[in-house]
């Protein structure tokens, strides 16, 4: 696979960075959507030092992550709850349904 060196440009500064070919989009993408979080926190408070804008941008997309992670756990769990009714429900059904006569 081969690699490529992508300039992103974050808050006006440009990094070069080496991705796999195959993520280069994603990658671009994930620095525009971090350019525009950065400035979005920088223009709606009073902090300027890019540093603790990066440190706040940060922690809330972790805590995102983190909202997922327990929204997906919730989910699994509410299948393994779903499947466990469904042969309850099967179950029962097969219970109460009239032998076929052979």
């Amino acid at each position: 696979m081969s690699a490529e060196t992508v300039t992103l440009h974050i808050l006006g500064k440009a990094y070069h960075v080496t991705s796999p070919a195959d993520e280069v989009e994603a990658l671009k993408a994930t620095a525009q959507e971090l350019d525009r979080r950065m400035h979005q926190v920088r223009d709606g408070s009073r902090v300027l030092d890019n540093e603790r804008v990066a440190v706040m941008v940060a922690l809330n997309a972790l805590h995102e992550s983190r909202a997922l992670e327990q929204n997906v756990g919730d989910a699994d769990g509410l299948r393994e709850q779903l499947d466990a009714l469904a042969e309850r429900v099967a179950a029962s059904v097969a219970e109460h349904l009239p032998a076929a006569d052979s």
